[in-house]
């Protein structure tokens, strides 16, 4: 035991003597300057890159990488399927090549993100849910006629906007567009019942719209796609984005205008539809400087509605109020409106038959097409044989109102002919 106990302080102070030199006592700062410190991570944020819809044969598709902190925002180099489609990394544009869904990978020094592009090839020949063909334009030629006409009659380049879309945006229904809600105004009301984006490609693109230059363009569009086509939440968005890259590649310095697509008051399945398509839609709006979502479903209350769909004219405010709280300019009216329409003079040899008696009534910037009431005197100074003056109301022969000298006596009577 004695000879353990003179063992224990001899490595007692081996193990001292191993700790400090020169047999003095350690120096503490020695210690900490000999440690090198690695500096903190800088927090950069991360990316991210929405979903994006690319169609063959159309506009390239664009696209915008989020970065959380704008300020560490680096260049990104993107790897994907060369067959399927082709990326412009400086323009951030998508060019579909190959139908599909294809993964993409973007990459820089700091960050990493993947998202995915559906390239669709368009079938033009696709049926609707109310089996009529998607693509349909022709069906409304006379309406597209009236517009196109409307636009040339009282459009400037470069100078009037146009308001465009479906019912909403029709004089059917905003009756008060010329008069009460933008009187004076270098403003033209052009919407078509009825229609859907599958119809505005083929006037952005062959047909009449792509032959004004408006200032700006105002339009109300989606409802007849969900409820009418049937489209999905995704095939929608698809359409509307589609519909904009169009637009905004013919007329690519003209600023548009988006309402959200109006809820209606029936149809829960359909309300959670455009709900979802209203928030998909406002997001993509807002990574785009070309374009200005503007959130009236929000404002748009059931009790507003005259038919669970269209606003009463009164409500119109609501369209107005928040077009006005943006950026949008709208100039005075540059042609003078008249408040008497002119004489019109049509002769025995313009045959109704052949249709060559079609005349078109114009008062203050708007064709006469929807309801109105027309007052004056109507002079019969010469006629034929089974003499017929006619009023026509439709495109069809027989919806009309004739005044009509059946019996060859000069005198004529009221005389409505109907195919409903």
């Amino acid at each position: 035991m004695k000879k353990a106990s003179i063992l224990i302080p001899a490595l007692l102070c081996l193990t001292l003597c191993a700790c400090t030199s020169n047999n003095s006592p350690a120096d503490p700062s020695s210690t900490t300057s000999t440690v090198t410190t690695a500096p903190a991570p800088v927090d950069k944020g991360t990316l991210s890159i929405e979903h994006v819809y690319a169609w063959v044969g159309y506009p390239d598709a664009d696209f915008y990488p989020k970065f959380s902190m704008p300020e560490y925002r680096e260049e990104l180099t993107y790897t994907y399927d060369t067959e399927g489609l082709s990326i412009d990394a400086k323009q951030n544009t998508v060019k579909a090549l190959k139908e599909g869904v294809y993964t993409v990978t973007a990459k820089s020094e700091s960050f990493e993100a993947e998202f995915k592009v559906t390239v669709q090839k368009i079938d033009r020949s696709e049926k609707g849910a109310n089996g009529k063909v998607k693509f349909s334009a022709n069906e409304f030629s006379v309406q597209a006629a009236n517009r196109k006409s409307q636009w040339e009659e009282n459009g400037v380049d470069g100078e009037t906007t146009v308001f465009i879309g479906d019912s909403f945006f029709d004089t059917a229904f905003w009756s008060n567009f010329y008069n009460v809600s933008y009187p004076g105004k270098d403003a033209l009301c052009l919407g078509i019942s009825a229609t859907t984006t599958y119809d505005w490609e083929d006037w952005i693109t062959r047909g009449w719209l792509g032959k004004t230059k408006p200032k700006s363009i105002v339009m109300h569009m989606g409802t007849n796609n969900v409820y009418d086509d049937g489209d999905t939440v995704s095939g929608a968005v698809s359409s509307l984005q589609r519909m904009f890259t169009l637009m905004h590649d013919k007329f690519p310095d003209v600023p548009i205008y988006w309402f959200g697509i109006s809820q209606r008051s029936y149809d829960t399945a359909k309300i959670a539809y455009v709900k979802k398509i209203n928030a998909q839609m406002k997001d993509w709006c807002d990574d785009r400087d070309y374009i200005t979502y503007i959130d009236t479903p929000s404002q748009l209350t059931n009790n507003m509605l005259r038919d669970n769909i269209h606003p009463k004219v009164e409500y119109y405010t609501v369209f107005v109020n928040a077009l006005n709280a943006t950026d949008i300019e709208i100039g005075g009216a540059a042609k003078a409106e008249s408040d008497v329409i002119g004489d019109i003079s049509l002769n025995a040899s313009q045959s109704i038959n052949t249709g060559s008696s079609l005349h078109t009534v114009t008062y203050k910037n708007q064709i006469l097409s929807d309801s109105y009431v027309l007052e004056g005197k109507l002079d019969i100074t010469q006629r034929t044989n089974n003499a017929h003056v006619q009023f026509g109301i439709l495109d069809n022969g027989n919806e009309r109102i004739l005044l009509w000298d059946n019996e060859n006596t000069g005198n004529f009577k009221l005389v409505i002919p109907y195919d409903t």
